[in-house]
């Protein structure tokens, strides 16, 4: 019942990803800039399963995407590495991710590093962020 419905979610959610960040265009980046948001926001609710295919996605979509998605997409990495909250906290539980997926997000981000002189600010700090929690992460 609830786990069915949340099954087929999130099988749809991982097929819209699939579909949209392969049709991505910078010349038609809004709906994948839209859809990374969304996916920055659900990420800690989805199932390992579904957290490792669309990290697949948009590590494809990293990889294909010129700079300027550099920020979104880091911060779409960021929100699904992001290791569990401290006992109290209000924050969500983190998606178990296996270290090899961790691993994996690390190293697509070092070659996509944001020049540190003369690039955005925001991606500098997204990506920085996203390699502290991913070190976290793997340490944890």
């Amino acid at each position: 019942t609830g786990a069915v419905a949340r099954g087929v979610l999130e099988t749809r959610l991982v097929a819209l990803c699939t579909k949209t960040f392969k049709a991505c265009t910078t010349a038609d980046a809004s709906t994948s800039q839209k859809l990374l948001g969304m996916v920055r926001d659900v990420a800690p609710r989805l199932s390992a399963k579904a957290v490792t295919s669309i990290v697949n996605q948009v590590l494809k979509l990293l990889e294909a995407a010129d700079r300027t998605m550099l920020t979104q997409i880091l911060g779409v990495l960021e929100a699904v590495v992001a290791p569990a909250p401290e006992e109290g906290g209000d924050a969500l539980p983190a998606a178990e991710l296996s270290a090899a997926t961790v691993a994996k997000v690390i190293s697509a981000a070092l070659d996509k590093q944001p020049p540190q002189t003369g690039g955005t600010p925001d991606a500098v700090l997204a990506f920085l962020s996203l390699l502290n929690r991913a070190v976290v992460r793997l340490h944890a």
